[in-house]
Formats: structure tokens, C-alpha cells, sequence
């Protein structure tokens, strides 16, 4: 029932129209600001990786530098104590 002739919608689907544009703006905003904390989130877990890989590589080395000065043993972190295997 198409016309060619201008017509005004009517109130109500006017708003309607207005209320589905602004949902879709709202939302495009939202996905923006989600993918911003995406990526901050991924560059975060990004440098907590590496700090993780750099402990591991730290905790063996010291691990080393102690069985090479005290042998086989453990270690209690609490007293500060090594305990030597038997």
C-alpha cells in the first residue's frame, strides 16, 4: 500500500521508531566501551604472563643456587630452616 505522496507517520510509531534508534545507539555504545575493557583486559593478562614466566625462571634459578650450596632438602619458608634429605 505504497503512496507517493508524503505522509507523516503517526505518533505512536513515531515513537516507536525513536525508541529502537535510541536502544541501538545505547547499545553500539555499550559494545564500544566492552571491547575498550577487552583490551585493556587482554594487554593486563598480557603483562601478568609475563611476570609469571620471569617468576618461574627466578624460582628455578634459586632453587639451583640453594641444592648447589645446601644440596637435596627442603625448605621451610616459614622458620627459615633447610632441612636436609636423609
Amino acid at each position: 500500500m505504497a503512496t507517493s505522496k508524503n505522509q507523516k507517520f503517526t505518533e505512536e510509531e513515531l515513537n516507536s521508531l525513536k525508541e529502537v534508534r535510541s536502544t541501538f545507539q545505547e547499545l553500539s555504545y555499550k559494545l564500544g566501551q566492552l571491547e575498550i575493557q577487552r583490551l585493556g583486559l587482554e594487554e593486563d593478562k598480557a603483562n601478568t604472563v609475563k611476570v609469571l614466566e620471569e617468576t618461574i625462571v627466578k624460582e628455578k634459578q634459586v632453587a639451583k643456587d640453594l641444592m648447589s650450596k645446601y644440596g637435596k632438602g627442603t625448605i621451610d619458608i616459614d622458620s627459615g630452616e633447610f632441612i636436609p634429605s636423609a
